[in-house]
């Protein structure tokens, strides 16, 4: 059973709203309980019980993160902690040679070793949910989450497609010819309640309280695993409190909304956020070993762009979409685009999702966040749901000179932006610009970047449909 229909079958959400999670999920990436959680379908802790109860593991509630000892997670280290994704909580209670660690993914036997040797004792793997623990490495370890799990105003929360149609996939375009920590609490004990798998809260130092006998039923499916075993990963939280600037332990509040281009003036602050959490997944099926999986056989690339909308119409995963968009702006149209990009939009907010830059970092487009309801070369033409493939307007805005500089580019002589619709709402944004002539970029692309989108919208409506069966 899957953790969608086991919210279902608890009654927790309905089919509709999980219908509506699974079509954002496509569109905008994450776990179905994110995207659950962040439609207010459900909250995270119910999410994190539901987790506990798929899986039979103890879990990491937000109470535990409030009391976890600072010095206890000093001890991992921010690079642990990175490379694994995983976070301490305390020490159990009647158990002091175990701790608690949350975790979300898998984990290969030599990561539990090597959290066990950094923190000096065995491990207990308790389940949080994957926002709360991104929200927790960043606050705890200082590890930047994406734009993706970082919250939205509450205005922006807007409903996307249930159930897409693939007749609107049209996109009129417009050509536009040059005219030229706390201390204090220095490591907790917890109470791990076996009956219902999830980790309790005891005095500090009572010994007395009861304890699991730490065993739990392998999974294969979102998050597992046990006492000593693997079974971690990357995740966190978007809070709907109000924000404050420091936290109850004394560490620095990370519960903030997603700073765009219009926020403030670039800083390298915002750079840093494109850093990512490499997570090694291992099978966890019963009966097979914590060996990594081989890599999976590669996939033949397209030699023509025909050939690439074909497989774009065909892809089986969302990845697989967006790169083979990126690399059709990247390897075809005669390589007259010095740089491009899929925005996913969170209006009102565009966030970069998969790119490139002709002789930079391809992770910077992950750093992009472009306000939707501020002039720029791609509020309007989300505004409009038209294409445009022409020169900055006015040179462009203080917007789109941010974003150039965040790219480390010259302002482009030839900038083209093109929706991707479902249902005549525009749910990405093809970005890519030129230094040659809106003529000369005209003259290779013609109304093949809108062929592209089209491309893009068949695939999305095709991947949401077979999501929702």
């Amino acid at each position: 059973m899957r953790i969608g229909e086991r919210l279902i079958r608890e009654e927790i959400i309905t089919t509709d709203q999980l219908n509506e999670a699974l079509s954002t999920q496509v569109l905008r990436g994450g776990r179905i309980g994110t995207n659950l959680v962040e439609l207010g379908h459900m909250d995270i802790d119910t999410l994190a019980e539901c987790l506990g109860r798929h899986h039979g593991m103890p879990v990491a509630l937000e109470k535990h993160f409030e009391v976890a000892g600072r010095a206890l997670q000093e001890r991992l280290g921010t690079e642990v902690a990175m490379r694994w994704g995983v976070v301490p909580v305390g020490r159990v209670l009647g158990r002091t040679d175990q701790i608690a660690v949350a975790v979300m993914n898998p984990l290969p036997e030599q990561a539990v070793e090597e959290i066990s040797r950094a923190l000096g004792s065995e491990l207990i793997l308790a389940v949080a949910p994957e926002l709360r623990l991104l929200y927790q490495l960043e606050k705890v370890f200082n590890i930047p989450r994406s734009h993706r799990f970082v919250r939205l105003p509450p205005e922006a929360m807007m409903p996307l497609i249930a159930d897409p149609t693939e007749d609107e996939a049209q996109v009129d375009i417009q050509l536009h010819l040059d005219g030229e920590a706390s201390d204090e609490l220095d490591e907790v004990e917890i109470e791990l309640d076996a009956p219902t798998t999830q980790l309790e809260l005891g005095e500090i130092g009572d010994a007395t309280a009861r304890a699991g006998d730490g065993s739990f039923a392998l999974s294969d499916n979102e998050v597992t695993r046990v006492v000593g075993a693997p079974g971690a990963g990357p995740p966190p939280l978007i809070p709907r409190e109000p924000l404050s600037t420091t936290a109850n332990d004394g560490q620095p509040e990370r519960r903030h909304f997603v700073q765009t281009l219009s926020d403030t003036p670039l800083t390298e602050s915002q750079e840093r956020r494109l850093a990512r959490i490499p997570i090694k997944r291992v099978s966890t099926s019963p009966g097979q070993s914590n060996v990594p999986p081989p890599p999976p056989a590669p996939v033949q690339s397209p030699s023509s762009l025909e050939g690439a909308f074909r497989a774009i119409r065909q892809a089986t995963g969302r990845d697989r979409v967006g790169d083979l968009v990126v690399a059709a702006m990247h390897d075809f149209f005669d390589h007259v685009f010095e740089a491009g990009a899929i925005l996913v939009v969170r209006d009102p907010i565009a966030i970069g999702w998969k790119g490139f830059v002709r002789g930079g970092s391809h992770d910077v487009i992950e750093a992009i966040a472009l306000p939707l309801n501020t002039p720029s070369i791609v509020a309007e033409p989300y505004r409009q749901r038209k294409s445009y493939i022409g020169p900055p307007l006015a040179g462009g805005t203080q917007i789109d000179h941010r974003l150039w500089e965040l790219l480390k580019s010259q302002p482009p002589r030839t900038v083209s932006v093109v929706p991707v619709l479902l249902r005549k709402q525009a749910v990405c944004m093809l970005y890519a610009h030129s230094y040659r002539s809106t003529k000369d970029v005209t003259a290779v692309v013609g109304d093949r970047l809108a062929g592209l989108a089209q491309c893009t919208t068949r695939a999305f409506a095709r991947l949401i449909r077979a999501a929702q069966r």
